[in-house]
């Protein structure tokens, strides 16, 4: 007699389970059907790496993911199939955070929703442990998300602070204010091109596959991603340093302006160098995985994936249905007169403002100097209604732009007497020269009033939300004077706040609630 041998019934094929290859033709179709559900939250990525030079490794990181994943797809293969029910709920999450991110106009949380979905679609249907499995080449799916321009205010304080430090230690006296100083032989400020974005967001990437292909031991990788993090940064303010140092030591013959770029790619080139040179001497051996046996490893049957394919629609497609509602104002925009009546009894003297601002694509946009009470001022305002992406008051075209040559000082927060009760105030000084700029500005959004772009987002929102429409404005005003002038022109601009854009601002009010 023979003893009963013991198998696993879940591991032994029937005729209704499915075969590797159908299985990941499924789950591609998934993913391909849910992308394509999102399409305008993926183009408007695909638009951010066009006009983003610290965003366009995004394009690579897809490629990364799947030659990874293929690689790998025998240890994948491994794993049993059981669609997981935690997978299903993290899908659901993805999708009200895309909500919200379309509801207050904040594209990086939509697109991050959407990767996230890709996340939550293979946990649901392939389950825990293939999850698990796929989890390391998917991480690099994160570096698709354009998270690295929020990073420039930063990285550009910590320039201007290192180079200032380095300056003193080498006995040259510097004054400082915000990312912009002062040396004996001249000025500079710390733009965005000085600040080492672009060579972080690479270097960074690249580390990251590097550390992956490279070890086996999640602390070497981490160790070599956050050295592909810190000496990037080390190297971009040593070159800010250097570039400042020569131009100095040159009385400004050298450095200012091809030193910049050839000197920024060579410490970059020379930092990757060290950091791949260094990491290749403690390679680990490769992992070796093996083609399972036919039939060895659980598959879930077609009426299983027929069911788990239906919870993932449940979960993904009412989203973007959900915002279709119209949560704006329906009645069109109000003649421009309705806006500049507080303006009336002042004179036009000129059509610009002194600091560049877009806001192309305003209901109402107006941008004039003009004298109230013998005095000069320039006004710039804009107004939105029915807002979607690419038309918006809070985007990344609307920033605020400075040419060269401008001292550009820290915005702080002032009150502003606005008729019945103070509200804080943007305050930013520029200066060029003996020409001194003095501006003042304020968020409007649905009634309510900030300073804080992220703050706006959020109001809008909860404007939505409580139905008090997407209506939303920006108001700037300014005084051009001399560095003599500065305490007349704030007494001037608070007044004038105080005066007319009070006015304006219950303009908004009065138009958002249909009031004559």
């Amino acid at each position: 007699m023979h003893a009963p041998v013991m198998t696993d019934s879940s591991a032994t094929p029937t005729r209704r389970a499915v075969g590797d290859g159908a299985l990941r033709l499924w789950t591609l179709g998934l993913l391909v059907l849910v992308l394509l559900w999102y399409a305008p939250t993926l183009l408007h990525l695909v638009d951010v790496y066009e006009n983003s030079t610290s965003s366009s490794h995004g394009y690579f990181a897809p490629l990364v993911t799947a030659f990874l994943l293929w690689q790998q797809r025998y240890r994948v293969a491994a794993q049993p199939v059981a669609p997981s029910w935690k997978g299903l709920v993290f899908l659901a999450l993805c999708g009200l955070g895309w909500t919200l991110g379309d509801v207050v106009g904040a594209a990086i949380v939509g697109q991050a929703a959407v990767v996230g979905m890709v996340y939550g679609v293979i946990w649901a249907f392939l389950g825990d442990r293939v999850f698990r499995a796929m989890l390391g080449p998917l991480s690099f799916l994160l570096f698709t998300i354009p998270v690295a321009s929020s990073f420039v205010p930063f990285l550009m304080d910590w320039t201007a602070h290192f180079v200032v430090v380095g300056l003193r230690l080498s006995g040259i006296p510097v004054w400082q204010e915000g990312t912009s100083f002062v040396i004996p032989t001249g000025r500079w400020s710390v733009i965005e091109w000085c600040s080492g974005v672009r060579y972080l967001s690479v270097s960074a990437f690249a580390g990251a596959v590097f550390a992956y292909v490279t070890f086996t031991s999640w602390k070497k990788r981490a160790v070599l991603v956050g050295v592909a993090i810190v000496l990037p940064l080390l190297a971009n303010w040593l070159r800010a340093y250097t570039i400042v140092l020569v131009a100095h030591l040159s009385n400004n013959k050298y450095g200012v302006v091809v030193g910049h770029l050839t000197l920024g790619w060579i410490i970059f080139a020379v930092a990757v160098f060290v950091i791949f040179s260094v990491g290749a001497r403690f390679r680990d051996p490769p992992w070796v995985f093996a083609a399972p046996a036919p039939g060895a490893v659980a598959r879930p049957t077609r009426s299983r994936m027929a069911l788990g394919s239906l919870l993932i629609a449940v979960a993904v497609l009412p989203w973007p249905l959900l915002v279709r509602h119209d949560f704006s104002i329906s009645a069109p925009p109000p003649a421009a007169d309705r806006f500049e009546a507080f303006l009336s009894g002042c004179e036009t003297v000129g059509d610009t403002f002194p600091i560049k601002a877009k806001y192309e694509t305003a209901a109402w946009r107006l941008e004039r100097q003009v004298r109230c009470d013998g005095e000069e001022f320039a006004v710039l305002g804009a107004w939105y209604r029915q807002q979607v992406q690419g038309r918006e008051l809070i985007a990344d075209v609307n920033q605020r732009l400075f040419g060269d040559g401008w001292w550009v000082k820290p915005a702080h927060l002032v009150a502003q007497g606005m008729g019945t009760a103070p509200v804080d105030v943007a305050q930013q000084e520029f200066q060029m020269g003996q020409i001194r700029i003095l501006t003042r500005r304020i968020y409007w959004v649905g009634g309510w009033t900030t300073t804080n772009e992220i703050v706006a987002k959020l109001l809008l929102g909860a404007a939505k939300v409580f139905g008090r429409g997407d209506d939303s404005a920006v108001v700037m005003w300014a005084q051009v004077t001399g560095p003599e002038d500065a305490e007349q022109a704030v007494r001037q601009l608070e007044q004038f706040g105080e005066t007319r854009v009070s006015g304006l601002l219950r303009s908004f009010d009065d138009i958002r609630q249909g009031r004559p």
